[in-house]
């Protein structure tokens, strides 16, 4: 038998069990999302806890005001709610006091007479997200101690209303875990114009079946309490995540990664904490150029690459940790390796099967066929889904267009980290000096 068909035979085998796979995910999960009932009025936060939500911004000019003054609506009733706006030198070193988002903050802060929003500014020129965050967290710290206190990352496009806000309060008020807000990337979904606009809406659709086939996933596993929880890896992202102070101060977002949420959540994983799924799931912006979309793609490559590191730093640095727990620590590392292999190699798979309709036999085409429009088959379901929870707004024809779309994404997806593993190479033979991690640009 030719090698190329068995090579084919192998991959049609595997592309099938993981559509299976994931169209059971995607159901499973789109159900669990369909039962989350939102806070029915605002609670307030218990007396003896405080909350602190801490917003990292660089170069944020056009959206800072905007963004205090519909926090500010959330908060301004709620004396032991605190929303941190973290600025840096990075940005204030390089532009005229007018410019920076620090004093364009400074100036919305003292308009609205703002007691519980604060400025803490990272007075380091070159600090990175985590490098804010964990600053804000040690000054916090200082002054407030570590006894019921709480932090709640955000993003500059988080957002959250008034019941979504409630729910936050109301896992404060519970009980003492870590609780991941995941992400649906489609609150600039209907605002792409142009040409692009159907593979923009498709990157976003893309991204946002992730957050329901593998995000969600891992955290629910996660936290299911059963005997294969604990084996299976999760990540922390650097908005969404909800920590108590006194477990986030023992550990800090890593500082020397390009990308924070894999090497977090596998060290809060290999430490045995559980990361907890939460049903009310954050809107967040999607790319809105191609070239943001590919920039975007290639600096989270990077977080899936860095396993084998965060596998040799876990090792060396917490050592009774890996001792006691050598099995796990493996297992976890091995499961970040398969994801950065599956990103690396995913559309290569899929346009050696496109390549493939053109010189086997009919009915092996149709079995290619067949098998690639199983793989797509959770998106669709996570279109239908988005559509009727209201997330997007589209057509039944431009449903069709948008999953013709897909494969425009899919077949590029492996690109961008294909790049930053070259970039990864050219750094250690000298012929690259730095890897450079893209700033997500958002509009008004």
């Amino acid at each position: 038998m030719d090698i190329s068909v068995i090579v084919l035979g192998i991959l049609l085998a595997a592309v099938v069990i993981k559509s299976i796979f994931n169209i059971i995910t995607t159901l499973a999960n789109v159900l669990w999302l369909g039962k989350y009932k939102s806070a029915v009025q605002s609670p307030r936060l218990a007396s003896d806890k405080k909350l602190f939500l801490l917003l990292p911004v660089y170069l944020e000019q056009k959206l800072i005001r905007r963004v205090i003054e519909d926090y500010y609506n959330l908060i301004k009733d709620k004396d032991n709610v605190f929303l941190i706006i973290i600025t840096t030198g990075k940005e204030t070193d390089n532009l005229t006091n007018s410019e920076s988002t620090f004093n364009i903050a400074k100036d919305t802060i003292d308009n609205l007479r703002a007691k519980n929003i604060l400025i803490i500014h990272y007075p380091h020129n070159g600090g990175s997200m985590p490098e804010q965050l964990n600053y804000a967290a040690q000054e916090i710290i200082k002054y407030y101690g570590v006894d019921n206190i709480w932090f709640f990352t955000l993003n500059i496009d988080s957002k959250y209303n008034e019941q979504a806000f409630g729910d936050i309060i109301n896992l404060v008020n519970s009980k003492e875990k870590i609780y991941q807000h995941s992400a649906f990337f489609l609150s600039n979904f209907n605002c792409f114009k142009g040409w692009g606009r159907l593979f923009l809406q498709a990157a976003a659709i893309f991204q946002s079946r992730w957050t329901i086939v593998h995000e969600i996933k891992r955290y629910r596993v996660n936290a299911s309490g059963k005997f294969f929880s604990k084996y299976q890896l999760a990540h922390a992202v650097g908005h969404g995540l909800l920590i108590p102070v006194n477990i986030f101060r023992k550990y800090c977002f890593p500082v020397d990664e390009i990308i924070e949420d894999s090497p977090f959540g596998y060290l809060l994983r290999c430490e045995g904490y559980i990361i907890n799924p939460v049903q009310n799931i954050e809107t967040a912006d999607s790319p809105h150029s191609f070239l943001e979309h590919v920039k975007q793609k290639y600096t989270w490559s990077f977080g899936p690459m860095g396993y084998l590191k965060y596998f040799r730093k876990y090792r060396n640095n917490f050592k009774a940790g890996y001792n006691s727990n050598k099995f796990k620590v493996l297992v976890l590392t091995a499961q970040g390796l398969l994801s950065a292999i599956s990103w690396q190699l995913s559309s290569w798979v899929f346009l050696y099967l496109i390549a493939g309709l053109f010189y086997v036999g009919n009915i092996l085409a149709s079995i290619i066929i067949s098998a690639l429009v199983l793989y797509t088959v959770d998106y669709i379901i996570s279109m239908l889904y988005f559509k009727k929870a209201g997330f997007i707004s589209l057509s039944a024809k431009s449903l069709v267009l948008l999953y013709l779309s897909l494969w425009a994404v899919i077949l590029i997806h492996s690109l961008p980290a294909n790049y930053a593993l070259l970039s990864i190479l050219l750094k250690r033979i000298g012929l690259k000096q730095n890897i450079t991690k893209f700033k997500t640009e958002h509009l008004k």
